[in-house]
């Protein structure tokens, strides 16, 4: 039984965290080419990453749990010029 409720967590943390990565995923992809470049900036600048982690993270989509919130924040509160 314990094994079947941890087995669970982890499918549902696992799936939680692939569909969050998707869902930031395709907001980058979809913005405008102007639109992206404030993004990648803005997220560059939080996050720390240089410009070929951010292409490396958005291509393999490749994010941590502390990205993802950075992230999350970041779509919440930009504003594009």
């Amino acid at each position: 039984m314990q094994s079947k409720i941890r087995t669970k967590f982890w499918t549902d943390k696992i799936f939680r965290q692939y569909f969050i990565d998707m869902v930031i995923i395709d907001y980058y992809r979809n913005l405008s080419a102007k639109q992206k470049i404030q993004f990648r900036d803005e997220a560059m600048a939080i996050t720390g990453w240089s410009r070929s982690t951010f292409f490396y993270k958005m291509h393999h989509e490749n994010l941590q749990p502390l990205e993802i919130s950075a992230l999350e924040e970041l779509i919440k509160t930009i504003t594009y010029d």
